[in-house]
């Protein structure tokens, strides 16, 4: 909740992000998540070359051996012009191989 609430980030996303969060939140009723969603996704810029991504995501994945939705959210961040890619994926997986935007483990800090 400290990363969303720093005033001096702009978020990038995509619908790959919101495929992944938002519908199920939705379904499920959870209102909460829901509105918290609604709001992040209304302020953030959202990257929709989607010709771009997957040109950038195809080179990705090929060159570092990345999972299909790793390339496509490193390569939305790249084009949508973000500074880092915050993530939960573990550092041992191969999204932290990439230079196209810097790769940020969430729970870094823990």
């Amino acid at each position: 909740m400290e990363i969303l609430a720093d005033s001096e980030r702009r978020f990038v996303t995509s619908s790959f992000l919101y495929l992944e969060v938002g519908p199920k939140a939705t379904f499920h009723k959870r209102r909460v998540e829901t509105a918290f969603y609604d709001r992040f996704f209304r302020d953030a810029k959202w990257v929709r070359d989607l010709e771009r991504i997957d040109e950038v995501a195809r080179a990705e994945a090929e060159r570092h051996g990345l999972g299909a939705m790793d390339a496509l959210h490193l390569a939305a961040a790249h084009v949508g012009g973000a500074a880092e890619l915050i993530t939960t994926e573990k550092r041992s997986k191969p999204i932290y191989r990439s230079s196209l935007v810097k790769v940020i483990y969430l729970y870094q800090s823990r």
